[in-house]
């Protein structure tokens, strides 16, 4: 019923009080907050989204290493290098095929297991090579001989000396880790540098 003062009516406060508690109870039930951690992508799909976290995204490492250097196992033969056999020093203290000592002009691989070493005496221009060889060389010498195969004492645990059939002298020598052989014009410097090459390998 309206409340009235005098002939005026007017509304009675605790009526438009509970109208007002009415009001708003009914735009609460109209209005609920949907928790749902989806997201519409129109007419694709929905996603999921992902659970809040404190966690630094991964950084994936995309530094290049640069370093390709070969390693070598321990204890190959003269170091893998075969032109690291001999050095100036040596040439200049034997003398070949009779020719006084003489000068190291070039040392160069003439395969990844043989290295030929380019000697100047005098005027007289000589040739020695050494080379990586394997056991079943050493141990059939005559296939590389052109004459009989000799053994050699005091050069390595083992050596033996032979002519090749174009004249060269060589002496084949076993150490601890491997074989290899030094050819020369003439026998004694083969066997002079093949004894200074076992220090070396």
């Amino acid at each position: 019923m309206p409340c009235t003062t005098g002939r005026e009516p007017r509304r009675c406060p605790r009526a438009v009080a509970l109208m007002a508690l009415t009001t708003l109870a009914v735009l609460s039930a109209c209005h609920t907050e949907d928790t749902a951690t989806q997201i519409s992508l129109g007419t694709v799909g929905s996603v999921n989204l992902p659970p809040a976290t404190t966690l630094r995204p991964a950084v994936e490492n995309t530094e290049v290493t640069t370093d390709i250097t070969p390693s070598l196992p321990p204890g190959v033969l003269f170091g893998g290098d075969p032109c690291s056999a001999l050095t100036a020093t040596d040439f200049a203290r034997v003398g070949i095929d009779g020719a006084p000592p003489g000068e190291l002009v070039d040392a160069q691989l003439l395969s990844p297991d043989t290295c030929g070493y380019s000697i100047l005496s005098g005027r007289r221009a000589f040739v020695v090579e050494v080379a990586a060889r394997s056991p079943q060389d050493f141990a059939q010498p005559e296939q590389y001989a052109s004459g009989q195969v000799v053994p050699v004492a005091g050069i390595g645990l083992a050596a033996v000396a032979f002519t090749r059939p174009d004249g060269t002298h060589v002496v084949m020598v076993q150490v601890d880790n491997g074989y290899f052989w030094v050819r020369s014009p003439d026998g004694d410097s083969a066997a002079e540098f093949a004894t200074r090459a076992v220090d070396n390998a």
